[in-house]
């Protein structure tokens, strides 16, 4: 993978939280029915052992209470953030992107997204791609 080319830190969790095999992917954090505090413990050694550039999934995690507080250990290496797969149910919590300002791409792909408001992207000063793709959207922010 030519925009990383280090390979510092691969880390998968496996449905259940339980800790799967590290795979040789750069900088992936990929997790699976997880919840706030395993991912906090998780983010909280990626942010002690790399600087690199981070790419964070979280798949079928309704669980999870997302907040900019969950992501802190690691915002100024969080480029790419996926939460997907049901992990984001009828609307953003507010303030859950905050400080994120390095933050590259978003997929919010397969969740319940139902609405959405004009403060869920703010501070995304980075951002480059959203993907919103499979979700139940009926409220829209005017000028998005």
């Amino acid at each position: 993978m030519s925009y990383y080319p280090e390979i510092l830190f691969a880390l998968f969790i496996l449905p259940g939280g339980s800790l799967g095999d590290c795979l040789n992917i750069p900088n992936d954090i990929v997790c699976e029915a997880v919840d706030d505090e395993e991912l906090t413990r998780l983010l909280g050694q990626y942010a002690n052992t790399s600087t690199s550039p981070l790419r964070l999934t979280i798949r079928k995690s309704p669980l999870l209470h997302l907040s900019h507080q969950l992501f802190e250990p690691v915002i100024p290496h969080l480029w790419n953030l996926r939460l997907e797969s049901d992990t984001i149910v009828n609307e953003i919590p507010s303030g859950s992107f905050e400080g994120l300002k390095n933050l590259r791409s978003l997929d919010l792909t397969g969740n319940k997204i139902a609405h959405l408001h004009a403060g869920d992207f703010a501070g995304l000063t980075s951002l480059r791609g959203l993907k919103l793709e499979r979700n139940p959207l009926m409220i829209w922010p005017r000028g998005f």
